[in-house]
């Protein structure tokens, strides 16, 4: 890596914890790095994430999904190394979900954009993405996170909050039920509050995550 200033690349990603990310300021070109278990934040510039947004993904082995704002180009960016790559044009804009399925310099990497009801599919070194139909075995209005832990694909799903897994059977990914949705006890009162729900590996466990906001921060 080029030397650099310490304020245009993240802090040392190594932590026990998640990194909580913001990009905000004009043309998004402020990040701002949150250390949750220890309460500090970093703030950076880095250019890379300059008028771009994030693409809700697996970021899994340090790459970002990355959504150009302006030429709506995609690409994906390694916050270790600062390695990018650039992907093939993708014909929809209205995904929910990126995959990367194994970093790209693995020969069985993927990276997977999950629409409502199929998704498209992308090897390194591919000139375009193949298009993939999704089956559900549970009812399904939307995906609500999804992520990859040791080699496998789950999903939490509206509108039951079941988690699912997925099955790759050409041409199709069949989704199947893992375990019954439960509405989450927040200890807040009944429409008092709204939630994210992400689903997120970490140091070899899996964490059901809510971020919350109140009634009041949304009005």
């Amino acid at each position: 890596m080029e030397d650099r200033v310490g304020y245009s690349l993240p802090p040392s990603l190594c932590q026990s914890r998640p990194w909580l990310m913001i990009s905000h300021g004009q043309d998004a070109q402020r990040q701002t790095f949150f250390d949750i278990s220890k309460n500090y934040y970093y703030s950076k510039i880095i250019p890379e994430l300059c008028d771009k947004g994030i693409c809700r993904s697996c970021s899994s082995y340090g790459w970002l999904v990355l959504r150009d704002y302006t030429s709506q180009d995609c690409s994906l960016l390694n916050l270790v190394s600062m390695e990018m790559i650039e992907l093939p044009p993708i014909e929809y804009s209205t995904s929910e979900y990126c995959i990367l399925w194994l970093p790209p310099s693995d020969p069985n990497s993927h990276l997977l954009v999950v629409f409502k009801d199929f998704l498209m599919l992308w090897r390194p070194g591919d000139a375009e993405f193949v298009r993939k139909e999704l089956l559900f075995d549970v009812k399904f209005n939307s995906f609500l996170t999804v992520t990859v832990d040791e080699g496998n694909i789950y999903a939490l799903v509206a509108p039951h909050g079941d988690i699912v897994k997925a099955d790759f059977k050409d041409p199709i990914v069949h989704f199947k039920k893992l375990i019954n949705g439960e509405k989450p006890s927040l200890g807040l009162q009944e429409g008092q509050v709204f939630y994210d729900s992400y689903l997120v590996e970490c140091n070899g466990e899996m964490l059901l995550v809510y971020k919350i906001y109140s009634a009041s921060f949304l009005s």
